[in-house]
């Protein structure tokens, strides 16, 4: 049948009649769990149409401890237990009814595990199950994943109807790596959740770098620091960093009081999503130098409020970045860099006008309303008939075969 949508909250209709209900279970993390999956997660739920019942199956509720964290033998017990409640109600799901989809949102290495045995029961079973990705790194499962276990990981990944990625980059290196073909891949570039309106900062009497995210190596965090560290103190002192989000708080604390900047650096940990829209709209510059990133959901929320954003070009971000025309661009661990960046916005308020402007229409060509009527159309595509390739496969293998 043909789709059609009137609104964001108005139920899909056909030509014919109402869409049936139709029940979409995420498979992912709980609302607990910190980080860009989970606000995306809580974004898709937000703003689905009521054709589309939303239900939530947590693989984890939180991140491991540290190796060293006497508690983390707890740790693993604790996630053991949600994993195991997840994959039992996994089954209850595809056995209650037939009209229904998994959207299982897949990251890399452990996620890789928990999601890649879903797959094989959801495959085994016949069931219509989506696999979105949102891998920061090309390196889909830890090193030492035996070969055998990789093979039936990725066999599981293989049956999904539609794999979702974010761009041409990860286009490319799911179809090599699940040897699946480019007609059952569909770019869906994450959403950003516009304001109303965007603050005028023109009277901000400190000028507030923002950083959302988890603090770490990974996400640039120690790079930020040590740049922010080396601006000219007459500018430093009008200054403020403000880092926000879980991780390595610990060692960024300590690299701040190691770099003298205590006075102008403050770290609140992980902030809900009130605070966050609270840091966006004092914030005069957003900055993310991250080594590598799927696409950022906190650049996303960077350009949709307007700010004018210093990132890199890490893993195909330049699909919707472009150097000095909606961002500035540097490269990944060029501290020196990322300071005269920096600099720059600070010293130039025609710039910071004009890459907030940019900022924003990139924004709203991502708008969550554009998004969620994309995925909701796969939705209904993904409830007809397993496609053709799957169909074979299945006839000419056993489920256990893993070829």
């Amino acid at each position: 049948m043909i789709f059609r949508y009137t609104n964001k909250k108005t139920a899909i209709t056909s030509t014919s009649a109402l869409c049936d209900k139709l029940r979409v279970y995420h498979v992912g993390p709980a609302p607990s769990v910190c980080g860009g999956i989970t606000t995306l997660i809580e974004s898709i739920q937000a703003n689905l149409p009521p054709a589309v019942e939303f239900s939530l199956i947590a693989t984890h509720s939180r991140y491991r401890s540290s190796y060293q964290d006497k508690r983390f033998r707890l740790h693993m017990l604790e996630q053991t237990a949600v994993y195991g409640r997840a994959v039992s109600q996994v089954i209850a799901a595809r056995l209650r009814s037939k009209k229904k989809i998994f959207h299982v949102h897949l990251s890399q290495q452990g996620s890789a595990l928990r999601k890649g045995i879903i797959c094989i029961l959801l495959r085994i079973s016949r069931a219509c199950y989506i696999v979105h990705t949102h891998a920061a790194e090309d390196k889909m499962f830890h090193s030492w994943v035996p070969w055998g276990v990789r093979r039936a990981m990725m066999w599981g990944l293989r049956g999904c109807h539609q794999c979702l990625v974010l761009n041409d980059f990860w286009a490319d290196y799911y179809s090599a790596r699940l040897s699946i073909s480019r007609e059952r891949i569909t770019i869906l570039p994450n959403p950003a959740d516009l304001p109303a309106a965007v603050p005028d900062r023109s009277g901000h009497a400190v000028f507030t770098i923002l950083f959302l995210g988890r603090l770490g190596e990974r996400k640039g965090t120690y790079d930020l620091i040590r740049a922010f560290a080396a601006l000219p103190e007459d500018s430093k002192s009008r200054m403020q960093l403000v880092l926000a989000g879980d991780g390595e708080i610990a060692e960024c604390e300590q690299l701040v009081r190691e770099t003298r900047c205590t006075e102008h650096v403050r770290i609140t940990g992980w902030v809900g999503r009130s605070q966050v829209r609270d840091l966006l709209m004092q914030a005069d510059l957003f900055v993310l130098p991250s080594y590598a990133e799927g696409m950022a959901i906190s650049v996303l929320e960077g350009l949709a409020w307007g700010l004018p954003v210093v990132t890199t070009a890490a893993c195909g971000s330049t699909s919707y970045l472009e150097d000095h025309r909606n961002c500035l661009l540097v490269k990944p661990g060029d501290i020196d860099a990322l300071r005269e960046a920096i600099l720059r916005v600070y010293g130039n308020t025609a710039l910071r006008a004009e890459l907030g402007s940019e900022a924003r229409k990139t924004a709203e060509s991502l708008s969550i309303e554009k998004y969620v009527r994309k995925l909701t159309h796969i939705y209904c595509q993904a409830a007809g008939p397993l496609p053709e390739d799957i169909c074979r496969a299945e006839q000419t293998a056993s489920a256990w075969n893993l070829k």
